[in-house]
Formats: C-alpha cells, sequence, structure tokens
C-alpha cells in the first residue's frame, strides 16, 4: 500500500484517539482488497443534556433493519449506507464515483452517498469503529431534535408517514406486543433484537424506558416531513431547499 492509495474522510467535531491511524492501516491491509469502500460507527461522547433521547430511535432503526454483519460476510446484498462522520475510501474508487460532486446540494450527503454506491455496486463494509475515535453529535436536546428533524426524511423518504405510525403503534402497544397487523410483521420481528442489544449495553431501565424513544422517533419524522413540505430547511447558518 503507497501513500495515498486510501483517503481519510472526518466531520469536524470527530475526534481521533492516539492509535486511530494505526488501527485504520491494520483494517485497510485485512479488509481493503474486498471493500473499497470502509464507513462505520465512533464512539458518540456525551452532551450536557437529554440530547441521547433525540438520536436513540436513529440507531435503533439502523440496527434493526440492516443487516451490517450478514452483508460483510456473505457480500450478498448492499446496506445503502455511509456514515459521514467516517469514511474511507480507496482514491481510485473516490475519484471514479467523484460522490461528493454527484450528491452535492443533498440535504444528507452520506445517505445520499450510500444510496449512490448501491445503484453503483460499489462495496461498502460498515464496521465497528469505535475504537478510532469518539464524536459529540449534539449538546442538547433541542440540537438534537432539530438536526434529526434535518436529517429525519432524508432518512426515510417515501416511509415517513408509515415510520411514524410504527413508532407510535409500538410505543402504545407495550413495544408491538399487541400489534397484529401484517404491515408490522418485519418489525416486529426485527426490533426485539435492537432493544435486546440495547438491554445489553444500557441495563434493564433502557427497555423500561423504550417506548420515550419510538415517540420522540415518531415526532421528530412528522416534524421533518413539516420542514420539507414548506421547503425551507435551515442548520447551523445553511439553508436548503428541501
Amino acid at each position: 500500500m503507497h501513500p495515498g492509495d486510501w483517503w481519510l474522510f472526518l466531520d469536524a467535531d470527530v475526534e481521533l484517539k492516539p492509535y486511530a491511524a494505526g488501527y485504520l492501516n491494520f483494517l485497510i491491509e485485512r479488509q481493503g482488497v474486498r471493500w473499497p469502500v470502509i464507513t462505520g460507527f465512533l464512539t458518540t461522547a456525551p452532551g450536557r443534556g437529554l440530547e441521547f433521547w433525540a438520536t436513540n430511535w436513529v440507531w435503533e432503526i439502523l440496527l434493526a433493519t440492516n443487516p451490517f454483519g450478514l452483508v460483510s460476510r456473505t457480500r450478498l446484498g448492499h446496506n445503502r449506507f455511509t456514515n459521514g462522520q467516517i469514511q474511507l475510501w480507496k482514491s481510485s474508487t473516490y475519484l471514479e464515483v467523484n460522490p461528493h460532486e454527484s450528491v452535492r446540494g443533498e440535504v444528507l450527503d452520506d445517505v445520499a452517498i450510500g444510496r449512490l454506491l448501491a445503484r453503483q455496486r460499489v462495496p461498502v463494509l460498515v464496521a465497528d469503529l469505535t475504537a478510532v475515535g469518539t464524536v459529540r453529535m449534539y449538546d442538547t436536546f433541542r440540537q438534537g431534535l432539530d438536526g434529526m428533524s434535518k436529517n429525519g426524511y432524508a432518512i426515510a423518504g417515501r416511509a415517513t408517514p408509515l415510520l411514524v405510525l410504527f413508532f407510535v403503534a409500538w410505543a402504545l402497544s407495550g413495544f408491538g406486543l399487541a400489534t397484529q397487523w401484517r404491515i408490522w410483521g418485519y418489525f416486529a420481528a426485527a426490533f426485539p433484537a435492537a432493544i435486546a442489544l440495547g438491554i445489553v449495553k444500557r441495563g434493564m431501565v433502557y427497555a423500561l424506558l423504550y417506548p420515550i424513544d419510538l415517540l420522540v422517533g415518531a415526532f421528530t419524522l412528522l416534524r421533518s416531513q413539516i420542514w420539507y413540505r414548506r421547503r425551507s430547511i435551515t442548520w447551523k447558518g445553511r439553508t436548503y431547499s428541501g
């Protein structure tokens, strides 16, 4: 591997750990031949308040609906996902795809890049990069709510109304155990896995408070759709047309 073969893209609020370079080089050596694009999840640093309530639902739906490990092991399908906080690109692949120019103007460029890579059948490895660095997404609940309201519709797209109804139904039916409609079948099987993972990582209190995550997610997605219908989204001084 020669210098410049791989390019690293980071959000400005990412703080790398001292051994991050060695870890990423090791990851490239082991996985870079099969995966020209590598992304993943960093450690999220806490803010000053209850900002985690504004973002928990996003990670839960990602873990419940994206078989990251299965795709990486079988190379079947595509997760249609990149995380803008950290991306590793093989330089030749980046120049060929030209991702940031291709999705310029999108509200949520990393989601758009993930979908672009799926269309072009460029494989993406989604890895656990919590050992690489930390990121503070939002400092307060209001910041998190506004940020996720900006992103929510871009993430969910046409499924936004369905997801709002789903989150409300699950929250009001005791984790969805009383839900019998066939339309919820897949999620009814997937979300208990996300709950179980949350319990392992955060304890039983997490399970008891889980409906709050779902209701916050429903409200955020509904708010996001309203913002997009107004076609005026302002975030950190930038205005998007929606």
